[in-house]
């Protein structure tokens, strides 16, 4: 439990995990120098369950350096642990979690993590809505189909084995780290999702893409971004899976150097379609009047075009001009239809004009 100024749910929070109808399970509290009661908190349940170790960093540390520190450190203090978890300071725990995502981690060795369905509530303890779960990667055996399927951050919260996780390089200090750390995961194994609802998680204000970005810059990198941090997160993703997989083969023997590339190729392009699919009404709209606009100003251009080859080419000989001319009436169609196949995908126009 990488934890950060929690006291307000870090008691619910903890006795929902010491509650588990499979009590075999210990309990990892890394402070990241909580200002609160948190520490306090942390240290009383520490004092009476022996199932329960907290520490405080010395200093502070981004949030993706402190998810890593909780991973090394637990595994450090229990080294004979089977699975791994991360939990939120502010999340509970149904109390088969445990006992149901053990057994159907034991059930299927090809397995590298499995999760379950997740109640999104308010600050206040509210439940409002089920969490849509895009599903699971059982079944596919080609890492390119795993990485397809539109897996999400809940995944991360799931029940994990510690070896891929290591493997997956445990959290990147890039934006967006659980995104690419399920790519990476998938890569190395099948995700199963429980349809069971075992965890309830408080969930942020809803943000922008733009926002979300910004506000992870500022908690992963506390004392400054660096200045590759700052190129678009899914150039940073491709390069990270084409590092890892591809130069480095951190994933085999299930994933091959040359297939690394192919894997890397894939992520970018499953990422870049699903953000074209992803334009509101509201955008297209605009994409709709920009195409209107480009076309009543292709059909102005043509004249002054020709105008100005007329101009330049006076002297030269007629046919000459006219081979010129239909060359460049040819070139321009071309560039006509291409404009329009750019900006009037998903718009109705007319293919004729």
């Amino acid at each position: 439990m990488p934890v950060y100024n929690e006291e307000k749910h870090l008691r619910e929070t903890l006795d929902s995990l010491l509650g588990q109808t499979e009590p075999d399970l210990r309990v990892v509290i890394l402070d990241n120098c909580s200002t609160d009661a948190t520490g306090r908190i942390a240290e009383g349940y520490a004092q009476a369950d022996r199932r329960v170790t907290y520490e405080r960093n010395e200093a502070y540390v981004g949030v993706v350096d402190n998810y890593r520190r909780a991973f090394f450190r637990a595994l450090s203090l229990h080294p004979s642990a089977t699975y791994f978890a991360w939990w939120g300071g502010h999340d509970t725990a149904d109390p088969r979690w445990l006992e149901v995502l053990a057994a159907a981690l034991d059930s299927n060795p090809a397995l590298v993590g499995v999760y379950p369905t997740g109640l999104s509530v308010r600050t206040n303890g509210t439940p409002t809505r089920e969490m849509r779960t895009p599903g699971d990667t059982v079944g596919m055996h080609c890492p390119r189909d795993r990485l397809k399927v539109p897996l999400r951050g809940m995944v991360a919260q799931g029940l994990l084995r510690p070896e891929p996780v290591r493997q997956a390089g445990v959290s990147r200090r890039v934006p967006l780290p659980d995104i690419l750390f399920l790519a990476e995961l998938s890569a190395r194994g099948e995700i199963l999702h429980v349809p069971e609802t075992l965890w309830a998680r408080r969930m942020n204000p809803k943000m922008t893409k733009g926002q979300i970005l910004r506000r992870q810059r500022a908690a992963i990198f506390p004392y400054g971004t660096p200045l590759y941090a700052r190129l678009p997160w899914l150039l940073l993703h491709g390069g990270t899976l084409f590092w890892s997989l591809a130069i480095g083969g951190s994933a085999r023997p299930q994933v091959g150097r040359l297939e690394g590339v192919a894997v890397a190729a894939t992520y970018v392009r499953v990422h870049l379609w699903r953000r074209a699919r992803s334009v509101t009404t509201k955008k297209r709209i605009k994409i709709s009047c920009v195409y209107k606009v480009s076309r009543r100003w292709v059909r102005r251009v043509p004249p002054r075009l020709f105008s100005w080859v007329d101009k330049h080419l006076r002297r030269r000989p007629a046919k000459s001009l006219d081979r010129t001319r239909k060359r460049l009436v040819r070139r321009w169609r071309h560039v006509r239809m291409s404009i329009g196949r750019l900006l009037g995908r998903g718009v109705d126009h007319d293919p004729h004009q």
